[in-house]
């Protein structure tokens, strides 16, 4: 049996990139309030643009409120997320 098990942070790194845009290797131990005023997201040690990671929230909404009542998002779910991405 194959498994894949990932964080909602990997698949949105995924998303973010497939969609043009750049994640930056950085520091874990910085200062967020500094970040924050650069509006620089920090993932641990991974750095993002926040306005470019905004841009994927619209995408993700609009997919979720596509899908019936009651979906279950498995493992077709995330396939599927992806063939959204213009």
């Amino acid at each position: 049996m194959d498994v894949v098990v990932s964080t909602g942070a990997i698949i949105s790194e995924d998303i973010v990139e497939a969609m043009g845009f750049k994640y930056y290797k950085g520091e874990p131990c910085v200062d967020d309030l500094e970040l924050v005023k650069e509006k620089i997201d920090r993932f641990y040690d991974t750095y993002v643009d926040e306005l470019q990671y905004r841009e994927m929230e619209p995408l993700i909404r609009e997919f979720i409120e596509s899908l019936p009542p009651h979906t279950v998002f498995n493992d077709g779910g995330v396939p599927a997320l992806v063939r959204e991405i213009p």
